[in-house]
């Protein structure tokens, strides 16, 4: 699975389960934070995890609010989700990222 098969999974939608998707995502990304939180990864790491994922907890709402209120959204659909990867590659999130649209894809359909 990566950005590309999400970004197909998430496509092929109705809007209402779209926007079930981005939620369902940036909730899981919260989880992550929480997990990334208690882990023995060094503070410098654990803060730059914490500080990706908000990011892309920040382009995921924005994207759900205007699929939701029917507006264009800022980002296509794909470029969403290579924002949302390369985000987490920086940060070396993509574990994270990924667990996450696996929960979401078992959920979402």
């Amino acid at each position: 699975m990566n950005k590309d098969d999400a970004a197909r999974a998430y496509g092929k939608l109705a809007t209402t389960e779209r926007v079930v998707f981005l939620l369902y995502l940036a909730h899981q990304l919260t989880v992550a934070a929480r997990a990334i939180t208690s882990s023995q990864e060094p503070e410098a790491n654990q803060r730059k995890k914490h500080v990706a994922i908000n990011e892309m907890i920040n382009h995921i709402t924005l994207h759900g609010m205007q699929v939701l209120r029917n507006e264009p959204p800022k980002q296509s659909d794909g470029s969403l989700f290579s924002v949302v990867y390369e985000t987490a590659a920086r940060a070396k999130a993509v574990p994270e990222l990924l667990a996450a649209v696996k929960y979401v894809q078992e959920r979402v359909k």
